[in-house]
C-alpha cells in the first residue's frame, strides 16, 4: 500500500538549519545564566523572609532581571527551532506521539515568539501597549506551560514503552543465560531499555518541575517565589548536566 507524499517539508531549508546549528553555541552560557537567575530568586525569597539586607536584595533582583533580558537575547531566533521541530513531527510513526509532538512544538514556538516580542519591547525596538503586553506575557507563560505538559506526557508515554522493553529483555535474559551467543544480544537490549527508561524518567522530572514556573506566573498554582526559584534551580542543574559535552543523548 503506497502512501501519498506530503507537500509540506519535514524541515526548514539547509541554510536555515545551518544557522540554527550555529546558534547552539550559546546553549551552555544560557544554562549557567538560568541557574544564576533562579538560584538568585530563591536567595532573595529567603532574605526577604529573614529581613536580611534590603540593599543586597535590590542588587540581586536587578542582576536577575538583567540576566533575564540577556537570556532573551541569547534565545532570539529560537522560535524557528520549534517551527522546524513542528515540521519534523510529520516523520513520527506513532500516532499518539506525533500528535503530542505537534502540540508541544506549536506551543513552544508560541512561547518563544512571545519571548522575542518581550525582548524587543524591553530594549525599545518596538512599543507594545500595556494591555497588549499583558496578553503577550500571558501567552508566553501558557505557551511554555502547554509545551511542558505535552513534553511530560510524551516522556511518560515513552517511559511506559521503555518499561515494556525492559520487561521483555529481562524475560529473555533468563533463557539466554546458558547461551553465550544470545546473552550478549539480550544484555545489549537490556542496557538500551534501561537507558531509555532513565532518559524518559529524567524528562518527566524536568518537565514536571519546570511547569511549576509558568503555572505560578499565571496564578494557577499558589506557590511562593522561593518554590519557583528552587524549581528553576533544579531544572537548570539538570539542563547543565544534559548539555554538558559527553552527556548529550
Amino acid at each position: 500500500m503506497s502512501t501519498s507524499k506530503s507537500i509540506v517539508p519535514t524541515s526548514l531549508p539547509p541554510v536555515a538549519l545551518t544557522f540554527l546549528k550555529w546558534q547552539e553555541a550559546t546553549t551552555g552560557r544560557d544554562k549557567v545564566l538560568r541557574f544564576i537567575a533562579y538560584f538568585s530568586k530563591y536567595v532573595i525569597h529567603v532574605m526577604q523572609a529573614q529581613e536580611i539586607s534590603p540593599d543586597w536584595q535590590k542588587r540581586l533582583k536587578s542582576g536577575a532581571s538583567n540576566i533575564g533580558t540577556t537570556r532573551k537575547l541569547i534565545r532570539f531566533f529560537r522560535m524557528f527551532e520549534y517551527l522546524n521541530e513542528l515540521l519534523k513531527c510529520q516523520t513520527i510513526k506513532d500516532d499518539a506521539e506525533r500528535y503530542l509532538a505537534y502540540w508541544k512544538s506549536f506551543w513552544l514556538a508560541v512561547w518563544m515568539g512571545m519571548d522575542h516580542i518581550q525582548w524587543l519591547n524591553k530594549v525599545g525596538y518596538i512599543k507594545v501597549a500595556s494591555e497588549n503586553l499583558k496578553k503577550v506575557d500571558e501567552y508566553h507563560s501558557k505557551g511554555w506551560l502547554f509545551g511542558l505538559v505535552a513534553g511530560f506526557i510524551i516522556a511518560a508515554y515513552k517511559f511506559k514503552q521503555a518499561l515494556d522493553e525492559l520487561k521483555v529483555a529481562r524475560s529473555q535474559l533468563q533463557g539466554a543465560v546458558s547461551d553465550p551467543t544470545k546473552l550478549a544480544s539480550v544484555n545489549a537490549k537490556l542496557k538500551s531499555a534501561e537507558a531509555k527508561r532513565n532518559k524518559q524518567l529524567m524528562g518527566m522530572i524536568k518537565s514536571g518541575t519546570d511547569s511549576i514556573i509558568p503555572a505560578a506566573r499565571l496564578g494557577w498554582l499558589p506557590v511562593s517565589d522561593g518554590v519557583v526559584g528552587v524549581a528553576g534551580t533544579i531544572t537548570s542543574v539538570i539542563g547543565i548536566y544534559d548539555t554538558w559535552p559527553g552527556n548529550k543523548q
